[in-house]
């Protein structure tokens, strides 16, 4: 199955990432790429295979009036299963490619909007390899420009089994690994070390008003014991 089957789709790379995998108990060097499909248009959606992931389609676009949707800022849909042989132009008229990857594979599909981009932007997290000297040059100069790609199926590796197919040991290897784009859905928000101050923060608080309570009663109590021995 064919990722996109539009004829050339525009993306930039976003982030690249580098660490060993281990296949059929040897290391492997691999490469994780984030790419960034933007902007993905209702026609892009379209080159998705329908069969599969016209899902997507339907999510992100109104059906009537084909605009992108209006209640929905990010979006996270299940990976296309079936590896990629991802072939690199430098531009929508080239007609010979610079590079092939073979056996790519997608760990996630990712939309959100975005302000300075009319519709969605999608990223797409793949990791791809072994890799060499050729292919390591070509992603550093990739980084943060853009490359126009066609995606097709790859055929079927003895390279690959049941367990290459993303342990939960290898999926956290990627996930330290890999520099993630920020998810600024809140962009004002606080982050989970700022929280995590503010609660300290806040204990301390309580705790110290607590305490002064305590003492405070502990100051008030001669004071009454005194008055009731005048009375006696």
């Amino acid at each position: 199955m064919r990722m996109f089957s539009a004829e050339k789709t525009p993306v930039y790379c976003e982030g690249i990432a580098h660490r060993l995998e281990k296949r059929r108990g040897e290391d492997v060097k691999v490469v994780d790429l984030t790419l960034k499909v933007a902007p993905f248009t209702r026609e892009l959606a379209s080159s998705l295979d329908q069969d599969e992931y016209g899902f997507i389609k339907r999510t992100l676009f109104s059906a009537h009036s084909g605009e992108p949707t209006g209640d929905i800022k990010a979006v996270e849909f299940n990976a296309p299963s079936d590896r990629q042989r991802v072939v690199c132009f430098a531009s929508p008229d080239t007609e010979v490619p610079s590079i092939a990857f073979d056996q790519v594979r997608v760990m996630k599909f990712r939309a959100r909007t975005q302000k300075d981009i009319s519709g969605w932007s999608v990223y797409l997290h793949v990791t791809f390899g072994p890799v060499g000297r050729a292919e390591l040059e070509y992603v550093n100069a990739w980084y943060t420009e853009q490359r126009f790609l066609t995606f097709e199926a790859a055929e079927p590796s003895l390279d690959f089994d049941a367990e290459d197919e993303g342990s939960d040991a290898d999926e956290k290897a990627r996930q330290e690994a890999r520099p993630l784009p920020e998810w600024d859905d809140d962009p004002k928000g606080d982050s989970p070390a700022t929280v995590d101050a503010k609660r300290e923060v806040g204990s301390r608080h309580k705790l110290h008003s607590h305490q002064d309570k305590k003492k405070g009663a502990r100051r008030r109590k001669p004071a009454v014991e005194d008055e009731g021995a005048a009375e006696a």
